[in-house]
């Protein structure tokens, strides 16, 4: 018999979707006819994707293909030699939500079986898992032809011995129980009459491990890129760290003079943790700016304040922190890889690298960070996208030529592979950027989060002369969205591309009192833009964005409170400003989100309530020109009891504060908070 074999290998691995979807991963080979094989597609329905997939240099074709989760696909596969149609092959596949699917497919010449006495039976799919845990069961399935009609007799085995064991070794199809550690080779025989056909899959059974998860995530703005120079700067992440669990810092840097030997010296942490000032991976034209990751392993339960030092001040530092669960303790570190290029047909790439093997242990988290790396920035993007089968954790949408365009993302790979993390730009298309990714292997420790409210992400974005319509990207997954505004009389309407409802809580318009605006029960997304609309173009504003999980989704706010703008102390100018403002919860184990607005600054310190949470940068030599938080001050608490909170603010004496021979003289300021309840625990 006349045949071409099409093998589509889906593996079902841990890759984060965009949405709620899987991912095809499509490996196509061509036997026998495959030197004449020119080009493969592969259809899928009722997804109606399409995708023409790429040559490999072994001769084989692959591809990725996304597919809504939940519902069996059926992907049908063509191989022409040329225009004509030499083989083509089905297969049915349910993807689960971020997840891909292992299918195999064997298609038939379409010229047909040749004259024979007896023909081979041929097996034309199979289907298996990937990747599973030591007992667990999943299911195998074949099928196969006889061109003769001949009767058709299965026989499954597993190799090594011990691998694992079949409920119905004889059937078409059979449960699969996996035994020991380590590759097992599947293998399908079928027979009929004389003749056989074979076909194997290698099954991974890994050692009770862990996926890496991302328990929270912030991203800073950055100040202008000649901007006022500045070092020592410390921000603090939006939760407590769970202990045991694995904190990665990415940075850029830069001064209006670059230097090369320009470098981090230290990372000091408030919980006594080690960060290393040795990078794991930098990347850099060598001329602009810096790019580089670092690694915290082991993380200490506590709060985490880092404070960044280098061995000069620089005029641009932007920072990017991403904690994670299941990520091995000890020496974590499996691979990296970083380039400074030019936007390549829209997209910016770390390069290609391949992560250490660790399959048995559950694979590597990659995560992998952007940054423009150009003076001034040319061309700033308006959308951000992760390449397949990354997910976005933030993208910055740039409003102009000083402020820094730059993005994240992440994605766990179960099984070693080559991969060349990369996101695609709307925009921003002649820079040169930094790309710097790293494999970080994946084990069973760490910590989860166990529940409550807490805040997934929070995304800072700052411009000095924003647009009247000022639209960002919010990649988001919790059931409350709150935004953070400097105040402003002309902000009219806050909206998004998943038609949330944002109602403003507090920040009476024409007050310097911050706004804060959220939208309950939300609809959030990977891929959501948030648009702030202005009635007339407003002056230098940094918005936060908080993705909150956890929260309630109805009657969410329980207590707010505007202290209204109030004049500064007449003559110190370093001072606290107590009761801006006070407020009282109303429930206890809930999440207070307060701001001060001032016309000096910047706020070095929360003074009260104890345990509150700076969500501002701040660093040595700061002032209220500063570009990265508009010198203004804003935390968050997570309350235990109804008690009331009263909201002090420390600012030091600074540059700005004496500019006018005294704080009276040129400021005034006002506080707002408002408090949301967490959902009801569960049964």
């Amino acid at each position: 018999m006349r045949r071409a074999f099409i093998a589509l290998c889906l593996c079902a691995c841990s890759a984060p979707a965009t949405s709620d979807a899987g991912f095809v991963r499509v490996t196509v080979a061509a036997q026998i006819a495959g030197a004449q094989i020119t080009e493969v597609s592969v259809n899928v329905t009722p997804a109606n994707t399409a995708a023409v997939l790429t040559r490999r240099a072994d001769g084989t074709f692959e591809g990725t293909v996304e597919v809504p989760a939940g519902v069996a696909q059926t992907v049908t596969a063509k191989a022409f030699a040329g225009s004509v149609l030499a083989a083509s092959g089905t297969g049915t596949a349910t993807v689960l939500k971020g997840q891909v699917f292992q299918l195999t497919i064997i298609a038939l010449d379409t010229t047909g079986p040749a004259p024979r006495p007896d023909h081979s039976p041929v097996i034309t799919s199979l289907a298996a898992a990937v990747a599973v845990a030591p007992g667990e069961q999943v299911a195998l399935s074949a099928t196969a032809i006889d061109a003769d009609g001949d009767v058709l007799t299965y026989a499954w085995s597993a190799a090594p011995a011990g691998c694992g064991t079949f409920a119905a070794a004889s059937s078409s199809s059979t449960a699969w129980t996996a035994g020991t550690t380590g590759i097992c080779a599947i293998t399908i025989k079928v027979s009929a009459r004389s003749l056989s056909d074979t076909r194997s899959a290698n099954i991974l059974v890994r050692a009770p491990g862990g996926t890496p998860t991302l328990v929270q995530h912030t991203s800073s703005s950055s100040n202008e890129q000649n901007g006022l120079p500045g070092n020592d700067f410390r921000f603090t992440l939006p939760n407590p760290v769970l202990a045991g669990n694995c904190l990665i810092l990415g940075v850029t840097f830069g001064a209006a003079t670059f230097s090369a030997s320009t470098a981090i010296t230290s990372i000091r942490d408030s919980s006594g943790d080690a960060w290393t000032t040795t990078p794991v991976i930098t990347a850099s034209d060598g001329a602009k700016a810096k790019s580089a990751i670092f690694v915290l392993p082991n993380a200490t339960a506590a709060i985490h304040t880092v404070t960044v030092t280098l061995n000069v001040k620089v005029t641009l530092f932007q920072y990017t922190v991403s904690e994670f669960s299941g990520v091995d303790s000890a020496h974590p570190v499996n691979g990296a890889t970083g380039q400074a290029a030019a936007i390549s047909g829209g997209a910016v790439s770390t390069g290609s690298f391949t992560p250490g093997n660790n399959d048995a242990n559950g694979g590597n988290l990659i995560w992998a960070y952007f940054a423009d790396d150009f003076t001034p920035f040319a061309t700033v993007p308006t959308a951000y996208a992760a390449n397949a089968p990354f997910t976005l954790l933030d993208g910055s949408i740039g409003t102009n030529a000083s402020q820094l365009p730059h993005g994240s993302m992440y994605f766990v790979q179960t099984t070693a592979a080559p991969i060349s993390p990369a996101m695609t730009l709307t925009g921003g298309r002649t820079d040169v950027w930094n790309g710097v990714a790293v494999a970080l292997k994946a084990s069973g420790a760490g910590t989860t989060p166990s529940g409550g409210i807490r805040i997934r992400s929070l995304i800072h974005e700052t411009a000095a002369q924003p647009p009247t319509t000022w639209a960002m990207q919010f990649p988001s997954a919790g059931s409350l969205l709150v935004i953070r505004v400097n105040g402003d009389p002309n902000l009219s309407t806050i909206t998004d591309s998943n038609g949330n409802g944002y109602t403003r809580a507090v920040g009476p318009a024409g007050s310097v009192e911050p706004q804060i605006w959220y939208a309950q029960n939300a609809k959030p997304g990977i891929g959501l833009k948030v648009t702030l609309q202005f009635s007339a173009s407003p002056g230098n504003r940094t918005v936060l964005l908080y993705d909150v999980i956890g929260a309630a989704t109805s009657s969410v706010v329980d207590g707010k409170q505007d202290n209204g703008d109030q004049a500064a102390p007449a003559t110190a100018l370093a001072f606290t400003l107590d009761n801006s403002p006070t407020i009282t919860p109303g429930s206890a184990n809930g999440l207070t989100i307060a701001g001060i607005g001032l016309g000096i600054g910047p706020v070095d310190a929360i003074v009260t309530p104890a345990g509150a949470i700076m969500d501002f940068v701040y660093y040595t030599f700061d002032e209220d020109s500063d570009r990265m938080d508009s010198g203004d001050g804003a935390g968050h608490l997570f309350n235990t009891d109804t008690a009331p909170e009263d909201w002090s603010w420390h600012i030091p004496n600074v540059g700005s504060n004496g500019s006018c021979g005294s704080v009276s003289a040129c400021s005034s300021f006002g506080g707002s908070a408002v408090h949301f309840r967490a959902a009801p625990p569960g049964p």
